[in-house]
């Protein structure tokens, strides 16, 4: 595809596993947000470790929708929502929905959908939705927030 490559981000001894075989490069905490902003801005999906809250990160993955090693293994295998585990959900607000269509081409999972030409909004089908975030993170109108399950 054509989205951004070798932007996932490895910290403290995980790091160290890719840096002593050569590969990578080791960033600056300042670099490293600044990567984190840069890959949004491209509509790359951010995806932390699971065990994270009680072992500290040990990576970022910042990858699209086709190249997302859990989410293309999810959709093989019928288990999107289960494996990777769903954590956070979109919450669309139709009323504060401007129609601008951000959303449909941020989402990698189709769950936005324009409607009809006398429905100037977007219709959600929160079941599609996987919780990465682009979706919330691209709607100028703010009408999408992302909730923790």
């Amino acid at each position: 595809c054509e989205k951004p490559t070798s932007t996932c981000i490895h910290f403290d001894g995980e790091a160290r596993k890719y840096l002593d075989r050569g590969l990578g490069q080791r960033l600056t905490k300042e670099e490293t947000k600044e990567l984190i902003s840069w890959t949004d801005k491209k509509g790359l999906m951010h995806c932390i470790n699971g065990d994270y809250q009680a072992k500290g990160p040990a990576f970022i993955c910042n990858c699209d929708g086709c190249c997302c090693y859990p989410f293309r293994a999810g959709r093989e295998l019928a288990t999107l929502g289960q494996w990777p585990m769903l954590t956070y959900q979109a919450v669309y607000d139709e009323e504060k929905c401007t129609g601008c269509g951000a959303c449909l081409k941020r989402c990698y999972f189709q769950a936005f959908d324009k409607g009809g030409s006398s429905h100037p909004k977007v219709d959600f089908n929160k079941d599609k939705c996987q919780g990465c975030g682009l979706c919330a993170t691209t709607c100028p109108a703010k009408a999408i927030e992302m909730r923790k399950l």
